[in-house]
């Protein structure tokens, strides 16, 4: 069974990796290849996401935001 890189860091906070250690695991996963896929897309996808960023703080500042 292989486990998403989502997956993987929860297993290592559970199995009680300390912050330290996921922050290096981060750094680690986002140097080198997903580093070198995200990069050139970096401003297509600024761009894209920027229409949300609006409403995502009126949507903060009213107090709506549950979590889910």
């Amino acid at each position: 069974m292989t486990l998403s890189s989502a997956e993987a860091r929860s297993a290592k906070s559970e199995q009680g990796y300390g912050m330290a250690q996921q922050n290096a695991d981060q750094i680690a996963d986002w140097s080198g290849q997903n580093e070198e896929r995200w990069v050139p897309y970096r401003t297509r996808l600024d761009a894209m996401m920027a229409v949300f960023g609006p409403a995502w703080i009126v949507t903060a500042q009213s107090g709506k935001l549950t979590g889910r």
